[in-house]
């Protein structure tokens, strides 16, 4: 698995695609190309989770929006804070991907505040 955050670019339309998918959502064109997005951004939006959606999630635990700094792509983002006080919108993030060790789960993309 690749450590960089990658994402589609439409060839046509120049709209990005992420999630990753066989054609533009936009124009329906299958002409894409393969990117790197930014691994830093600034938190947009966020919430707390209190129901777990899996044994493998231990709730509260934080999701939240991320603009990525080159881009201005919004992505959502598990959030690796210990208490909410440490999150504040605006702030800058760093996103990377990871797998949960023992789970069949897809991987998911993690914020860091930096």
């Amino acid at each position: 698995m690749s450590s960089n955050l990658e994402a589609l670019q439409c060839n046509q339309c120049q709209k990005l695609i992420f999630p990753k998918r066989k054609f533009c959502n936009n124009c329906r064109s299958t002409n894409l190309k393969e990117i790197t997005l930014s691994k830093t951004g600034k938190l947009y939006s966020f919430t707390t989770v209190h129901y777990p959606l899996s044994k493998y999630n231990n709730p509260p635990y934080f999701v939240g929006l991320v603009t990525l700094n080159e881009n201005k792509l919004k992505i959502t983002v598990r959030i690796e804070a210990k208490n909410i006080e440490n999150i504040k919108l605006d702030q800058e993030v760093e996103v990377s991907i990871q797998k949960f060790p023992e789970s069949e789960l897809l991987p998911i993309v993690v914020a860091k505040i930096i």
